[in-house]
């Protein structure tokens, strides 16, 4: 049956927000959800009225809620593509463990290996399709010796060859014109190359030459960021992993000072001779690509030392973890950049440098890649000692009670006694406070929250495996269901409480205890396994905005800190929550989350000054909600969590770089303009100054890291002027001068690209032939068609007897002009070079009389946070035709109104001279020719 023969969606009744918890959704799934057969033929809905049934009765533990999920999907395209993409071995599991046999013995003999996930497969795969169907000679092994000696590439068409050798001899692997994805699937560009090195000799030759050829470079491992921090389109990608190193987990041992692992010296780790700066700790060197996976290996299996704070996933590379400046949990533990304690890298000169001063670390040791290229970070670790984990499932009023029981929804409200909350109050506080690890987890819309606080032991007695093997394969699996059960057909047609209750089913069956209403467990494991206590949730995209609030002193006794903050943060996302779902709405989907840490040294943190401790907090849902209702809700929490003040003063709450900030505003300030401005306003100049002091000692200037390792998003933090935008100037001379109507809001985009140039040949047979230019425009006076502007061809134009005319196409906006950029893209890459991407978004716009006003901030890139390149102005006089007047009077009349405004220094473009009448093109023209500038 097609889709278009499929029945229409069952009507169901808008469900009382007072009402929506575990029990309420249960029992509407159950009721309904075999009114869904005829929607659904591939779907076997009598087993997940058995599933809701059994969960509602709280009768059903993680294996068997798994094990109904395979089963009531296995029937569907989407179950069957993701389980094609499995390795035999894995297949062979899952399909057992589907029929029946138990975790436990799928695992008894040879135990479980963590497969990559999907979304790094499917990276990697296309990265080495690419290569395939494109460099052929590449993949053949043939080679051309174009580096000289001082590391410069002389390209070979658009894949260039750069050699990590002495010898000439070993070639990076190279992929020209890939398409970038992140992880979290909002960020999309196309990086003119994308390298993969093994070497620091190939980094710096590959520097050389990016210095060479005017190209940004910037890094990527896992691509576990939603900010863009990653390369931008046309410029350089350095890849830390290929398919090969995701799909082969090296062997902890062969890991050292000797032995690289897979041969890839951005993979070693070695344990240093030299003292700690710190009694009793240990200095690591670890290569930037080791990945946390190998790393947490590495530390169990030597048992010596251990970082005392880390992420949870494992399938992110320490370099990636240590640039966005990322953490762990606790209040005595600061981000894991604070462990840093020297820094390897490539300069924009291509040398490979050292910092270890302690004042410069606090710059170098969280820079986002501005550096340079990160070879190696070396880490001041701990012994290794031993958690002790006691999680639970706790009723969510007793989790982290609120500062009053009437903030509880009526849905989550329950009569627990005053000594109940005066309880819950005393052991949150505790856990909080004093506890080396601390963190709380919600799903949407359920009636307990997750709370996993400990403390570790040097007595190693006892200790074992966390997970162990079955349970790894248990985490494995609930994740990768929930990473293909969120993009099938029967996901995308329920309502969205009851999709949040079927991931919250699945997330909350795997975490201990995995048994409804069993006791607290004890569990004693490595720290290492403590910290990463759940493997396999990479394989399940999620949407991820996250604040660090900082923790302010009791006012009773300021040597503490006041988790009042932490109460108010926690609860009014639960009301608004609830709040969204009285207009029938679900934006988040999967988790509230909390973490306790402390502050931090390193200049750019977030968690910088605070002295008592952090929240770090966050909002989480799958990527295929209703984007509009995300990024709206995501406005409200930041609005929220911005917005809380102490005694009078607004406390200096902070975004997590590497999360979902782009586009927020603060107040009628974007993101960018408050970091700038107020939240890190001290620390950007305090940042810039130390990164010169580095590059003051070590050859380079501020100038040469923008220019070598910026992208638009980062390029405040290494320039030196202010980068201020002249609109909010503009708008005042505008209001001051007139009374203007308001408008709706508009917007633009070109994408533009360059023909390959043409070498001349060494004869002259082959003369020099300029480069022509294709845009992809998108204007506000067509918002129904993209047109697509290509330059005439210059060896005709410089025989024509009249002025050649751009070639003018109009496609239908959507998917025919996006299938014609792929098409330019991937099949035509060699001979178009992707240069850039302009947009104006929400351009303000303004009717005064007859004449209508569009301004905006041209930004280099589409998003809210991107380098403002200018301000375009458009000035259109509409009523011409009525007064009868010719072209030059209005022209003349346009004139003269702009130069009343008395803005100075812009660039004026008119239409086409000579011309009565406005052909359907001349505004296009018009847009053409002022965008090129910038090109």
């Amino acid at each position: 049956m097609s889709t278009e023969e499929l029945p229409q969606h069952p009507e169901l009744p808008t469900p009382p927000a007072e009402k929506l918890n575990p029990h309420f959704i249960l029992g509407e799934i159950r009721d309904y959800i075999r009114d869904f057969n005829e929607l659904f033929p591939f779907v076997d809905l009598d087993i997940l009225h058995e599933q809701t049934t059994a969960v509602r009765r709280k009768q059903v533990d993680a294996e068997t809620q798994i094990r109904q999920f395979l089963r009531a999907f296995r029937r569907t395209q989407t179950f069957k593509d993701a389980f094609e993409t499995l390795d035999q071995e894995t297949q062979r599991k899952v399909h057992a463990f589907s029929e029946g046999k138990s975790a436990e013995e799928l695992t008894k003999h040879k135990g479980f290996e963590l497969p990559p996930s999907p979304a790094a497969k499917h990276h990697f795969r296309l990265l080495d399709l690419f290569h395939s169907l494109f460099h052929p000679d590449h993949a053949k092994g043939k080679r051309a010796k174009v580096l000289e000696k001082a590391g410069a590439a002389k390209g070979t068409g658009s894949a260039p060859i750069i050699y990590e050798d002495n010898d000439d001899k070993k070639i990076m692997k190279v992929y020209s014109q890939v398409p970038f994805e992140n992880w979290g699937e909002n960020l999309h560009n196309v990086p003119g190359c994308t390298f993969v090195p093994t070497t620091v000799l190939g980094l710096q030759n590959l520097v050389k030459w990016s210095k060479a050829n005017n190209l940004r470079v910037r890094c990527s491992g896992y691509r576990h960021s939603w900010s863009s921090i990653f390369s931008e389109d046309a410029q350089v990608l350095v890849s830390l992993l290929d398919l090969h190193e995701v799909t082969r987990i090296p062997d902890p041992l062969a890991i050292g000072p000797n032995a690289q692992a897979n041969g890839n010296e951005l993979m070693s780790i070695d344990v240093l001779d030299n003292p700690s700066f710190s009694p009793g700790k240990q200095c690591v060197r670890v290569g930037a690509a080791v990945t946390n996976e190998a790393f947490r290996r590495w530390s169990i299996k030597h048992q010596k030392v251990a970082l005392p704070m880390d992420v949870i996933l494992v399938e992110v590379t320490v370099g990636g973890v240590n640039g966005p400046i990322c953490h762990g949990a606790g209040r005595r533990n600061k981000t894991i950049s604070d462990q840093v304690v020297a820094i390897e890298y490539v300069d924009a000169n291509g040398n490979h440098q050292t910092v270890v001063d302690k004042k410069q670390l606090k710059a170098a040791a969280g820079c986002f890649g501005l550096l340079g290229v990160v070879t190696h970070i070396t880490f001041e670790l701990e012994a290794m000692t031993y958690a002790i984990l006691r999680p639970k499932k706790t009723p969510i009023s007793l989790a982290i009670p609120p500062l009053s029981m009437s903030e509880v929804p009526l849905a989550l409200y329950k009569n627990w006694t005053e000594k109940d909350v005066a309880n819950a109050k005393a052991d949150f506080e505790k856990r909080a406070s004093e506890d080396f690890y601390a963190e709380w987890f919600w799903y949407t819309y359920q009636s307990t929250a997750w709370v996993n606080s400990w403390n570790p032991t040097t007595d190693s007695r006892g200790a074992e495996d966390f997970p162990s093997p079955a349970g790894v394969f248990l985490q494995w699996l609930q994740c990768w269901v929930g990473g293909w059960f969120s993009q099938t057909y029967f996901f995308s047609h329920i309502p969205g409480h009851w999709q949040a209750q079927f991931l919250a089913i699945a997330g909350m069956a795997v975490l201990p205890p995995t048994v409804f209403d069993s006791e607290q467990v004890e569990i004693k494991t490595y720290l290492p396994d403590g910290l990463h206590f759940f493997r396999g949730i990479q394989n399940c995209r999620v949407r991820d905005m996250e604040f660090e609030i900082p923790l302010p002193a009791l006012a009773s006794d300021p040597s503490k800190p006041d988790l009042s903050i932490v109460q108010r943060a926690w609860w009014d996302v639960i009301k608004l929550v609830y709040e969204e779902a009285k207009e029938g709405r679900s934006p988040m989907r999967l988790t509230l989350e909390l973490r306790i840490m402390g502050g931090s040294d390193i200049i750019m943190a977030p968690q910088r000054g605070n002295d008592h401790g952090t929240a770090s907090i966050e909002v989480l849902t799958v990527p295929n909600a209703v984007p509009e209702q995300w990024e709206e809700f995501k406005q409200k929490v930041a609005n929220i969590w911005m917005g809380y003040e102490v005694n009078g003063a607004k406390l200096n709450t902070r975004m997590h770089w590497a999360k979902e900030w782009q586009g927020l505003r603060v107040g009628n300030k974007s993101m960018e303009q408050h970091m700038k401005e107020t939240a890190y306003k001290d620390e950007i100049a305090m940042f810039k100054q130390e990164l010169s002091s580095i590059g003051e000692s070590q050859g380079w200037t501020l100038d040469d890291i923008r220019k070598q390792f910026s992208n638009k998003l980062l390029y405040f933090l290494s320039t030196t002027s202010a980068d201020t935008s002249p609109l909010p100037d503009l708008i005042s001379r505008l209001t001051t001068h007139y009374d203007p109507s308001i408008l709706p809001r508009w917007s633009l985009r070109q994408r533009l690209f360059r023909s390959t140039p043409v070498s001349p040949s060494t004869d002259g047979a082959v003369p020099p032939v300029a480069p022509r230019h294709l845009q992809i425009l998108s204007l506000p006076n067509r918002p129904n068609d993209s047109l697509v502007i290509i330059t005439p061809n210059p060896t005709v134009a410089s025989t024509a007897t009249t002025e050649p005319v751009a070639n003018i196409i109009s496609l239908p906006a959507g998917q025919s002009t996006d299938e014609f950029t792929q098409l330019l893209i991937s099949r035509l890459g060699p001979l178009w070079q992707q240069r850039q991407l302009l947009a104006v978004v929400d351009g303000l716009a303004y009717e005064v009389g007859g004449f209508r006003i569009r301004a905006g901030e041209l930004r280099q890139g589409v998003g809210g946070a991107q380098l403002v390149r200018g301000v375009v102005v458009e000035v259109a006089y509409s009523d011409q035709t009525e007064m009868g007047q010719d072209r030059a009077q209005t022209e003349e009349m346009i004139m003269a109104f702009w130069n009343e405004l008395g803005v100075k220094g812009a660039r004026e473009f008119k239409g086409e001279e000579g011309g009565e009448v406005e052909d359907e093109f001349e505004n296009v023209r018009l847009w053409s020719r002022a965008l090129m500038l910038k090109g």
